[in-house]
């Protein structure tokens, strides 16, 4: 699935990042003010014209969390339509660029095991990655996954 090309024009593009370091997830909590406010979230948003939706997930990454990541690979790129609007969500498995000078994440971003991610919630348009994640990844594994 090529990650560049535009979604259709009555999707909203998003890149979505899902980082993995030492068995753990990078998760955040959506603002009150923000679309679907108070669920967890994986660092991603919108993408820019003429931004590859890769490209969006590092960048989105490193505006709310201020980790600078890799992507290793598209993970599940899908359309889900929610009341009042519909997003074509691609989700990037990704790695930190530098995992030993790693910093913390700036809030309300944390690392969460992948154990723990079935004990937070997610939009509905997650759900499915979710159980990606919880189909091929086991705690042990998630660091050598790429």
């Amino acid at each position: 699935m090529n990650n560049t090309q535009p979604s259709p024009k009555s999707s909203i593009p998003i890149g979505i990042a899902i980082v993995h370091h030492e068995n753990r997830i990078l998760v955040g909590k959506r603002s009150a003010a923000s679309h679907l406010a108070g669920l967890s979230e994986f660092p991603g948003g919108k993408a820019a014209p003429e931004e590859s939706l890769a490209a969006c997930a590092i960048r989105e990454c490193f505006e709310e969390t201020g980790l600078r990541i890799d992507v290793d690979s598209l993970l599940h790129r899908h359309t889900h339509q929610y009341a009042d609007r519909s997003v074509d969500l691609s989700f990037f498995l990704c790695r930190l660029h530098d995992p030993d000078g790693m910093p913390s994440p700036v809030a309300p971003f944390e690392w969460v095991s992948l154990v723990d991610l079935n004990e937070l919630t997610f939009p509905e348009g997650n759900q499915q990655v979710l159980q990606i994640l919880q189909d091929r990844m086991r705690p042990r594994e998630v660091d050598r996954m790429a």
